[in-house]
This record gives C-alpha cells, structure tokens and sequence, in this order.
C-alpha cells in the first residue's frame, strides 16, 4: 500500500455501519472504479461507528483490501453517508451528506473526480474524454 504521501487525492466516504443492505451497493459500485483509483493515487478511507476490524473484514469480504478503514468516533445515532474529495493540498473539492437509506451515485462521484484532474473548467454534464471549457475562460 501506498505511503499517504504518495497519493494525490483522499477519497473518504463514512458509512452509518459496515454490512448494511445500501452500503454493500456502493462498495460493489466502488469496486468497479478500484483500479482508475489506484492508478490515479486516490487514497480511498472508509469511516464507520464500527471497531476497525469488522471494517477492514467488510472490506476484505468486498474485495477492496486496498482501502483503508477508520472508526468514527463519537457518534451516537449516525444516520448519515458523508462523502469528501480532499485534493493534493487539502483541500475539499466535493463533499457530500445524505441520509443513509439513499444511495450514493459512485459514477457521479468518480465523474467530479476525474474532471478536477482535467486541471480545467469543466461543465455540469461533462463526461470524461468530452472536451473542457479552458477556451472560455481565457
């Protein structure tokens, strides 16, 4: 695994608890993005209330081993599903909370990711290979 200071972009996503009916949706969605993140040094966390070891097994159990897991602290009743792209110098690009009985859209959420990598402004229905709008900007 990647020291932190290797990757360009923190993904963090918290979860209200490891294996819950929604929450296994997103991790199967985000399976299916695990080699461009890695590929594109996005350091990906995942945060439950949950002792980091039954996050890490849930990981494991979904096949994202590469993820790193930490426990939430202090959270009597999380209801919520936040999400945060943090960029190279810490800053928050996107962030996101939702009640949990919602999914989150994964390809949404790798869209924003990719177009802030573009380095240009990119419009509301930009998808990846489109072009940007760096020419009305200048």
């Amino acid at each position: 695994m990647k020291e932190s200071a290797d990757y360009s972009y923190r993904l963090e996503l918290s979860f209200p608890g490891a294996n819950t009916p929604i929450c296994d949706t997103e991790l199967e969605e985000l399976k299916k993005h695990q080699l461009f993140l890695m590929e594109a040094g996005v350091e990906v966390v995942i945060r439950t209330p949950d002792e980091e070891e039954v996050i890490l097994r849930w990981l494991h159990k979904n096949g994202l081993s590469s993820f790193m897991a930490c426990q939430l602290q202090h959270t009597p009743n999380f209801r919520e599903s936040a999400i945060w792209i943090i960029g190279t110098v810490s800053y928050t690009i996107y962030n996101s909370i939702q009640l949990y009985t919602i999914g989150r859209n994964i390809d949404e959420i790798i869209r924003v990711l990719e177009a802030h990598m573009t380095g240009e402004p990119c419009q509301a229905t930009w998808q990846p290979g489109d072009k940007t709008l760096k020419d009305k900007f200048k």
